[in-house]
C-alpha cells in the first residue's frame, strides 16, 4: 500500500469520526477496525498494527493519534463530542 493509501484512509476515518461527533453519545471502535482501516493488520495478542511496510503502531498510539481514548481491556477506542 502506498504512503497516500493510508492517508487517504486515515483522512476518512477522521472525516467519519467528526460527523459522528454530531451526537451526544461517544462512539466506540474496535482497534481492529482503526487498524484495518488504515491498510494494517492487527494482533489481538500484542494489541498492535503492522503495515505492509514493516511499520509497527501499537492500538493505544493510533487511538490516541485520531484523538480517542484507549480502553485495553475491551481493545476499542473511544471518540466524544
Amino acid at each position: 500500500m502506498t504512503y497516500c493509501g493510508v492517508v487517504c484512509r486515515t483522512a476518512v476515518l477522521i472525516a467519519i469520526v467528526g460527523l459522528a461527533g454530531c451526537s451526544s453519545r461517544p462512539v466506540y471502535r474496535a482497534a481492529s477496525q482503526l487498524c484495518i482501516a488504515q491498510g494494517g493488520t492487527y494482533s489481538h495478542a500484542t494489541q498492535q498494527c503492522t503495515f505492509t511496510a514493516g511499520a509497527v503502531v501499537p492500538a493505544q498510539k493510533a487511538c490516541e493519534d485520531l484523538g480517542g481514548i484507549y480502553t485495553q481491556d475491551v481493545q476499542r477506542c473511544e471518540f466524544n463530542d
